[in-house]
């Protein structure tokens, strides 16, 4: 089982758009490492690693994310017929930890034609191996589901492979076939989640929790149904779960310190979701899921160079090309590079010169075509930059002419100004007080003669 907390953000959207699509996941040594439950089946008592079971103190460990443990653990006390459950068990944590080469190696082919368990673990491995790309391995699993349907061994690891090629009603159809086993259960809920099938995700919940009770498996399907199906209460009741499982000695690990994060994103606590991310990166510091919810949280707190780094280490790791937010990311840039193809602008952006080693390398032609482009790019750039700086050039000799027109025009105005002053002073400096008596009386006279005048003329 390997938790697989993953939350998703649009590439294109504000960084703080959180996506519903969490799902926070323990998984049988596989990125989809969920299990199922069936109806008909609710009653069955005949899962190995049952609480009734003597390995299941090693089956808790496996659930809880502590594979190195489930690996270390001493098979000797157990029972000869448990030895090849305990064994399974080991090789799933080892798969949990990307140790496909040695599980692989340890398996020989002698083995794997005999025991269908085994061979389950073989096929999940080399698939594994070959980056989840192997067609013959989903062949080989095919061909196991089909032979061997009730063994559990190869429900969970054939199931695995599967879902994971996409042919996720072969894996529902096989996992259905269990009888009685709590990880058919959370690899069915979890393969129905991601099918965005919330509603049945719940039904397998509530099946197994009628005969199940307060198993661990049950508490954390239920959980990854509240993530999906959101809101605060439905988030609140996740993070009790996964803090639970997070913060005791016994049962602390990166996985369920990832899961607790990606609740505590959810409810928008952003320090809280750091601090336990923080923790799961110092105990593994190449865990990729990790460091996938890492780049959505700090893209979220707007941390863009937190987030690029976050993702340049997630880029180096073992298995990180294959996360879903990598290859969701990859194939939104894929899809816009091809969008930005149809359009032939008249200058094209810079972006669009960007050299394409590969293209290229394969045709010379388009290369030197490449470099006329950007001298004819260059070239245009340099044209407008210098027609920009003349326009500007000109503007700004404009506005120093009429500035200096325009204070001119103050200057000549305030001198005719000055000047009809000093000229009226003159002219009544040139004046005796007696005169300004006479020019009175001689204007009064002037004023009654012209009276006299228009009297007449108006009889």
């Amino acid at each position: 089982l390997a938790i697989k907390g993953q939350v998703y953000i649009h590439p294109l959207t504000s960084p703080i758009s959180i996506h519903n699509q969490i799902t926070a996941s323990y998984s049988t040594a596989t990125k989809y490492s969920h299990f199922i439950v069936s109806k008909q089946h609710a009653t069955a008592t005949m899962d190995p690693y049952s609480s009734e079971g003597e390995l299941v103190n090693m089956h808790t460990a496996f659930v809880q994310g502590q594979y190195q443990q489930v690996i270390d653990f001493d098979t000797s006390i157990f029972s000869a017929p448990n030895q090849p459950s305990a064994q399974i068990l080991k090789y799933r944590a080892q798969l949990a930890l990307q140790d496909y080469d040695s599980v692989s190696s340890s398996i020989s082919s002698s083995d794997a034609s005999s025991d269908p368990s085994l061979a389950a673990v073989k096929v999940y491995a080399s698939y594994a191996a070959s980056s989840f790309t192997s067609d013959s391995a989903v062949s080989q699993a095919e061909s196991l589901s089909q032979s061997n349907s009730d063994n559990l061994s190869v429900q969970l690891l054939c199931g695995a492979v599967l879902a994971r090629a996409g042919k996720t009603d072969e894996a529902i159809a096989l996992l259905s076939q269990h009888q009685g086993s709590l990880d058919a259960v959370a690899m069915s809920t979890q393969i129905h989640l991601s099918n965005n099938r919330a509603d049945l995700a719940a039904k397998e919940a509530k099946s197994a929790r009628s005969f199940a009770q307060d198993a661990l498996l049950v508490n954390l399907a239920e959980s990854w149904i509240s993530l999906r199906e959101g809101g605060d209460a439905k988030y609140q009741q996740a993070f009790y779960v996964f803090e639970e499982l997070a913060q005791a000695p016994g049962s602390s690990a990166v996985t369920s310190l990832v899961a607790q994060a990606v609740s505590e994103l959810h409810l928008g606590r952003y320090p809280e979701a750091e601090t336990a991310l923080q923790q799961a990166l110092d105990i593994e510091p190449d865990n990729t899921t990790a460091l996938a919810n890492a780049v959505v949280l700090f893209t979220a707190t707007g941390d863009i160079e937190r987030a690029a780094e976050m993702k340049k280490k997630l880029q180096g790791t073992k298995g990180g090309e294959e996360t879903e937010l990598l290859q969701g990311l990859a194939a939104k840039k894929e899809a816009f590079d091809a969008a930005c193809e149809k359009y032939q602008p008249k200058f094209e952006p810079y972006c669009q010169f960007k050299l394409d080693i590969k293209r290229v390398g394969k045709n010379q032609e388009e290369w030197r075509q490449y470099e006329r482009d950007m001298k004819r790019y260059e070239e245009s750039q340099e044209k407008r930059r210098k027609h920009n700086e003349n326009t500007r050039q000109r503007k700004r000799q404009e506005g120093e002419r009429l500035e200096q027109k325009r204070l001119e025009q103050e200057r000549r105005s305030g001198n005719i100004f000055k000047r009809g002053l000093f000229n009226t002073q003159i002219f009544l400096n040139s004046f005796e007080p007696e005169d300004f008596s006479s020019i009175g009386e001689t204007l009064h006279e002037t004023g009654q003669g012209m009276k006299a005048a228009w009297e007449d003329i108006l009889r």
